[in-house]
């Protein structure tokens, strides 16, 4: 994973074109003919595979995840290893669905999961920036921003998940600006480095997050595994998929 490091705040990894176009179809057509309801949450809508994080407890009530999710799990555990040398797979994913306009406030995944999270993006372009917290806040700018473009990978560990909060900014679309770390990855956008140059996704086209995390199960409750919080997506969040409905 190392050559796919990203900017110097450590360590974020990003990977353009991690799925085919036709498993971006093949993913994008399952979430979107799913029978499974979402959950309306501030700023976007959610769904959870894998269980419910008790909010009083922090204990996952861990539910089976479904088929379609097992394989690509295993996959993204075995090509990245953020959820630690072990080789389980992730246990839960968090779905996040933004419209343009929509976001999500800087946060933590706070102690319970383990300090690694995966995000792959389907459908749109959002920019996850991550600010570090200082005494009584967060910093106003960004330390690194990340430009998500559809069908890539990105991963985060070490200080850029302890000692910073990730969000995604409530705007019809994203600026490119000088925080953002994986442009020499996208050469064309190479020449988009003013504030008012911007990344408009297609009108009507929802970004999905979904968050790839370990969840530490509490002794006594289950043996010790891993959360899938943000497929971009993060959640928990962490994490995008964008798709159109």
């Amino acid at each position: 994973m190392r050559h796919h490091q990203v900017g110097s705040l450590p360590y974020i990894f990003y990977i353009p074109d991690y799925l085919t176009a036709a498993e971006d179809d093949s993913l994008a057509s399952t979430i979107r003919t799913s029978k499974q309801r979402w959950t309306q949450v501030s700023g976007r809508r959610l769904r959870n595979y894998g269980g419910r994080v008790h909010e009083k407890t922090g204990v996952l009530l861990a539910a089976p995840l479904p088929g379609w999710l097992q394989a690509l799990l295993r996959r993204l555990q075995s090509d990245t290893g953020i959820h630690g040398a072990g080789g389980e797979a992730p246990n839960h994913v968090l779905l996040n669905a933004y419209l343009p306009g929509q976001g999500i406030l800087p946060h933590q995944d706070g102690p319970l999961y383990y300090p690694g999270v995966c995000i792959l993006s389907l459908g749109g372009p959002a920019v996850l920036r991550f600010r570090r917290k200082i005494s009584g806040g967060i910093a106003a700018e960004a330390a690194a921003s990340v430009l998500l473009m559809p069908r890539s990978l990105v991963a985060f560990a070490g200080a850029a998940y302890s000692d910073h909060l990730h969000g995604i900014e409530e705007v019809e679309a994203e600026a490119i600006d000088a925080s953002i770390v994986n442009l020499d990855r996208h050469p064309e956008l190479q020449l988009r480095t003013a504030s008012r140059d911007l990344v408009q996704p297609p009108p009507h086209t929802h970004t999905l997050i979904v968050s790839v995390l370990f969840h530490r199960l509490q002794k006594g409750k289950g043996r010790d595994g891993h959360l899938l919080g943000e497929l971009l997506i993060s959640h928990n969040e962490w994490h995008i998929f964008p798709y159109v409905p």
